[in-house]
Parts: structure tokens; C-alpha cells; sequence
């Protein structure tokens, strides 16, 4: 910028100085007019006016060796660039196609896997629940092999006297290999004398053990039993002396073993003359309701 203004400078100065010059030479007798015309005229041209002003064209300088060789320098580093950013584009969107195809290969993985982890789930589950039914029946299993088992024997009847209670016994056996622990048992005496007669109420005879009793295995436990109501003798002979005589007893044992499983076992005994030349005893009642071990 500087350049250009000194050259501008000169210019205007060469050309002011060459109307001093033509205007200081001698003049030619005829010519005058003309050059004064002139001269006014060229010094109206220079100074211009306001519909033709002057224009003064300012011509850059040539440049140098130096600033050629700069420019080119930054006209290939820039083509350089240019090139170099080109292939960086073309190769972020390489990378971006490689992204997407990876995160969609991760999208169909991950699918898969969440499948896969369903059916084990599924299976896990089920083997769970399959897990289980072969517990219960290994328990259930090992539960009937080794656990408690009463069961009622050795009724025997005290001799019946006149105006004395009847009294009875027998003996509770557990032929299991595991503890029983008894809870309660509510037997019945029932008296049916000869048919015709009045005989009296059946009578319960209460719990005779305390709950929680325990049996071991293999072991025994003696119940005595006694009915305390007055009975007539008329009915008390012919216990024992007439096959339709009889006199029963019957109840339902409830007892429990280790893992807190109730079990029952019921019985119906009655003590009668199988036949006129036979000794009265206790007889097991054949109906399935009425005897029957858990």
C-alpha cells in the first residue's frame, strides 16, 4: 500500500511539473491565443470538474521472485490441504458405514443372546420346578421307608364283677424305625348285649396318654382303659358266655413324626364268643374303615 502511494505521488508530480515547463517556455507571436487556449484547456482537463473528474489508474507493482515463490508455496500447500481433507472425509465415512454395520451385527448379537437367555430362563424354570417334584418324591419316598408306624395289639379284659367298673388294655407298638409322638386318641366302649335287651349308651373314655408322648422306634406304650358306668349284671354275664353278646371298643390314634407329618391309625376290636365251645377274645373288625394304619 505504501508503494502504491509514492508511485501515485510521482505521477501527479511529473505531470504538474510538465505543465510549469510548457508554461515557462518562450511564446511564438501568432501561437499565443492558441497555447493560452491551450494551456486553459489543459488546466481545466487536470483539474477536472464535477460532470469529469480526474482518474488517476494506479498500477500495482510488479512482484518479486520472493512473494512468487510464496504464493505458489501456499497455492500447493492449500491444494495439499484441500487433497488431505478429501481423504480424510472419504475416510470418516468409510468408518461411519464400518460403525453401522458393526452396531447393527451388536443389535442382531444382542437379539440372539436375549432369546438364548429366555430359553434358559425357560429351562432353569422348568428344571426348577422338575427339581423340586424329584425332592418331594425323594422325601415322600424316604418318609415311607423310615417313619413311625403304630399299631394296636394285646387287648386284653379284666374279669367283669358286678358293680365294678369294666376295665380293658392293650398295647400301642411302633413298628417303624423313627420316632412317633403321640397327640390323641379318643376310644369308645360300646356294650351290645342280647338282642331284646336295653343295654347302655356307648362311652367315650377320654384321652389316656398326654400329647407329645414319644414312642421310639421298635418300642411299645400300654393303655388301660376303664368304664366307670353302672351296668347292670344281666348284661355283664352274657359278655363272654353268648355269641350275641358283645362288647367293643374303638378308636382313631393321631400321632406325628420328626418332620411334623400327622398320621392315624384307627382300630375296632370286640370282644365276643366266636363259638359255644371257644373262649371269648378280642376280634379285629374287617372293614377297611374301621382298621387301617397311615
Amino acid at each position: 500500500m505504501g508503494k502504491c502511494s509514492i508511485i501515485a505521488a510521482i505521477v501527479l508530480y511529473a505531470a504538474f511539473g510538465a505543465g510549469s515547463a510548457q508554461s515557462q517556455q518562450p511564446s511564438v507571436e501568432g501561437e499565443q491565443p492558441k497555447t493560452e487556449a491551450a494551456e486553459g484547456k489543459g488546466a481545466d482537463e487536470q483539474r477536472g470538474t464535477e460532470n469529469a473528474p480526474i482518474v488517476v489508474k494506479v498500477l500495482p507493482a510488479e512482484k518479486g521472485d520472493k512473494e512468487r515463490a510464496d504464493e505458489a508455496a501456499e497455492r500447493d500447500e492449500k491444494r495439499t490441504l484441500d487433497r488431505r481433507l478429501v481423504e480424510l472425509t472419504s475416510d470418516l465415512a468409510r468408518s461411519t458405514d464400518d460403525l453401522a454395520n458393526f452396531t447393527m451385527a451388536l443389535f442382531y448379537a444382542t437379539a440372539v443372546l436375549g432369546i438364548g437367555t429366555c430359553g434358559l430362563l425357560l429351562l432353569g424354570f422348568r428344571q426348577s420346578s422338575d427339581t423340586k417334584g424329584a425332592l418331594a418324591l425323594a422325601r415322600d419316598e424316604f418318609n415311607a421307608t423310615h417313619r413311625p408306624k403304630l399299631r394296636v395289639r394285646l387287648f386284653r379284659l379284666q374279669p367283669l364283677v358286678d358293680a365294678n367298673p369294666i376295665r380293658l388294655s392293650f398295647v400301642i407298638v411302633n413298628v417303624g424305625d423313627t420316632p412317633a409322638y403321640l397327640q390323641r386318641m379318643e376310644p369308645i366302649l360300646d356294650i351290645e348285649p342280647l338282642h331284646g335287651s336295653d343295654g347302655p349308651e356307648p362311652q367315650a373314655l377320654g384321652n389316656p396318654f398326654t400329647p407329645g408322648h414319644k414312642i421310639r422306634g421298635g418300642a411299645q406304650f400300654v393303655v388301660g382303659l376303664g368304664r366307670d358306668a353302672d351296668i347292670e349284671y344281666n348284661h355283664l354275664w352274657q359278655i363272654g358266655r353268648h355269641p350275641a353278646a358283645r362288647l367293643t371298643v374303638s378308636g382313631t390314634i393321631e400321632y406325628s413324626d420328626d418332620n411334623q407329618i400327622v398320621r392315624r391309625t384307627a382300630f375296632r376290636r370286640t370282644f365276643s364268643q366266636e363259638g359255644r365251645d371257644r373262649a371269648a377274645r378280642f376280634f379285629a373288625s374287617a372293614d377297611p374303615d374301621e382298621e387301617y394304619e397311615d
